[in-house]
């Protein structure tokens, strides 16, 4: 299999999705309280938000294989949930005007990708759920490509969470000796065995490599003394 095959061998995406300049955490302002029987209820909770600015769409499955396990190693803390957001976006695109999505929202879907991940890798069966993607959320497109000269079938999520969970189905279905790896420089998830990078593979791409031999090179350099001038009588007047 030639290089560039293994580097798109997940490559069966059509999927966009939109990054704001930033993200904010907030808590909701408590609202009317509202009897009902004998207690007394308030509607508080912690959001995310995208704020007022230009949005970027970017890619995120094409250069992120196991994103989904990026996912689920998210600390379920609001700087946790804040950072995932600022590299890749929201999980849906919000329930409320503003955008935002409560962050019990998001530790729910964390904890439901944890689940499903330990559930495969002790050779269990799937938590209930996720034995069937939820096909509503995932259309199947056909996409003009440069340099084919047939259309190619690919899967266009409406979502970040829906894409996240097809990622994660695309690798339940890979043979068992592909892998999950994370990268030694920037802790990144990528793939590792037949079709993949090597089944002993330290870093996700050959840029993290030259990255990581740099540091550790410019660690091991000498530093150059600063040479001191001595300043003469005639300066010194």
């Amino acid at each position: 299999m030639k290089k560039e095959d293994k580097e798109t061998a997940l490559d069966v995406f059509d999927f966009r999705w939109p990054i704001a300049a930033e993200y904010e955490v907030y808590k909701e302002k408590p609202k009317a309280k509202v009897k009902r029987g004998p207690k007394i209820l308030e509607r508080r909770g912690w959001y995310i938000r995208p704020k007022p600015g230009p949005v970027i769409y970017h890619r995120p499955l094409n250069n992120s294989p196991a994103l989904f396990k990026q996912f689920a190693e998210t600390p379920k803390t609001p700087e946790g949930v804040q950072e995932f957001a600022s590299r890749y976006g929201m999980l849906d695109v919000g329930y409320k005007k503003d955008g935002a999505i409560s962050l019990l929202i998001w530790y729910e879907q964390i904890d439901a990708m944890r689940e499903a991940i330990a559930q495969i890798e002790s050779g269990a069966w799937l938590p209930e759920g996720y034995e069937a993607v939820a096909t509503k959320f995932v259309d199947l497109v056909l996409v003009n490509e440069v340099g084919r000269r047939r259309p190619t079938l690919k899967y266009r999520p409406k979502t970040l969470i829906a894409a996240l969970r097809v990622q994660f189905a695309l690798w339940v279905s890979l043979p068992e000796g592909v892998k999950l790896g994370q990268c030694v420089w920037d802790g990144e998830w990528f793939m590792r065995g037949p079709g993949f990078h090597r089944s002993d593979a330290a870093y996700c791409s050959p840029k993290c490599q030259k990255a990581h031999q740099y540091a550790k090179k410019k660690e091991t350099m000498p530093r150059r003394k600063k040479k001191t001038r001595i300043r003469s009588d005639k300066e010194g007047k």
